[in-house]
């Protein structure tokens, strides 16, 4: 008989809404299933695309919290946002560099090493996706060396993905790239991009198997469409927050929410304070009858466990609070 084909490596992979026997909680759990490995790989599609991604991701990230050190207190000693966000150490952030150049590098040396090849001086521009988180040209010009390493790690995901020590790799990546502390200590309150929320397309493997992109979305002040880095869409801001929020009178958790208000009135908001104003009593979360105390109710939460408001009732409440949203006001000055 057949060995079964195999499961993806790497252990963050999972499939939205489906779980494995041994989950314990599969009403709370928003998917423990590894996708199917790919044809020749330990890993699946997606987590081998993201090997390539995350990559480029960290060289990103490795110069933006450059911009952050330098942006620091006289004293040297903080570094903050442009926006009076929380201070940030400043040895932090040299860890967080110092951690992106080994996760980068220690994967270079696996590749060096073991395949046979060479970093080249030059990027090798022509060999690249036109999918490849931009221009690759631009990628190696805004992050220098680390970008370097990061052209040379795409060029090599998919042996990657096939290495006994894929999981290892992928994960290494992914930790540093997905970590939500390094990107706030790069990108703090005011910077000069604004986030727009997690893109909400639906990515689907050589299986079938389907799974949400989920890649942050940001809108720069010189661009007149967001991209996607994970899914490679471009679209308007507008657009992005049809699919995102839906109708109007959509249920949407803090994230969406903050991103939503973000872009209607042009500032910086923290889902914390989406939270904030949920406990002041200002707005309400969504109820739903409780399953385990009948003739009750209890806050509803969407598939990754997130309390869920009506999207009206924050708009509403933030206009009584902020004035008009920022596209209103021009309107009204016109």
């Amino acid at each position: 008989m057949p060995n079964p084909r195999p499961l993806c490596a790497a252990p963050h992979c999972a499939i939205r809404n489906h779980h494995t026997d041994a989950c314990d909680n599969p009403q709370q759990c928003w998917g423990c299933l590894p996708r199917w490995a790919a044809d020749g790989l330990r890993l699946c599609q997606v987590c081998t695309a993201r090997i390539r991604q995350d990559a480029a991701r960290l060289a990103i990230l490795h110069r933006d919290l450059e911009t952050a050190l330098i942006g620091g207190g006289a004293n040297g000693e903080k570094t903050t946002g442009t926006g009076g966000g929380p201070a940030v150490p400043r040895d932090e952030v040299m860890e967080a560099r110092d951690a992106i150049r080994l996760v980068l590098t220690v994967t270079v040396k696996v590749i060096t090493g073991q395949r046979g090849v060479t970093l080249p001086r030059e990027p090798y521009l022509q060999q690249l996706p036109a999918g490849f988180i931009g221009p690759p040209r631009l990628l190696y010009r805004t992050t220098g060396d680390l970008g370097r390493l990061a052209l040379f790690v795409g060029r090599h995901h998919e042996w990657l993905a096939a290495h006994r020590n894929a999981a290892t790799c992928a994960t290494n990546l992914r930790q540093l790239a997905g970590d939500g502390r390094l990107r706030a200590m790069a990108y703090p309150v005011g910077a000069d991009r604004l986030y727009v929320g997690d893109c909400p397309m639906i990515l689907t493997d050589l299986d079938g198997n389907e799974s949400v992109c989920d890649t942050r979305l940001y809108q720069y002040p010189d661009q007149a469409l967001i991209a996607c880095e994970g899914c490679d869409t471009q679209e308007t801001v507008e657009q992005w927050q049809r699919w995102i929020v839906g109708d109007t009178a959509a249920h949407v958790d803090a994230y969406a929410l903050a991103a939503h208000l973000a872009v209607k009135w042009m500032r910086p908001v923290d889902p914390a304070a989406v939270r904030q104003w949920a406990s002041r009593g200002k707005i309400g979360a969504v109820e739903e009858p409780d399953p385990v105390y009948p003739g009750k109710t209890r806050a509803k939460r969407d598939s990754r466990n997130r309390v869920l408001y009506d999207l009206v009732e924050v708009v509403a409440y933030a206009e009584r609070i902020w004035g008009p949203p920022a596209g209103v006001r021009r309107k009204m000055s016109a």
